[in-house]
């Protein structure tokens, strides 16, 4: 049986602004750098609440910041 996992494209985003590093990325977006890094690494996810603000700063819809993946059990 397939699972499904949520997979957030930060690193795509910052990679399609031209933002060479994970530190303007994060005051770009306002947070972190640390936490930035736990979520292009795809350790931790962003909240909802976080989602919704970095998705005003992009100018994309929320499902534009995730994708779905399938995986194994």
């Amino acid at each position: 049986m397939r699972a499904l996992a949520l997979r957030n494209r930060l690193k795509y985003w910052r990679h399609k602004l031209q933002i060479d590093t994970q530190k303007e990325f994060a005051e770009f977006l306002g947070v972190k750098q640390q936490m930035l890094s736990r979520w292009e690494n795809q350790t931790q996810q962003p909240t909802l609440e976080t989602a919704w603000r970095i998705k005003e700063k992009l100018g994309c819809h929320v499902d534009d910041l995730f994708e779905w993946i399938e995986g194994s059990e």
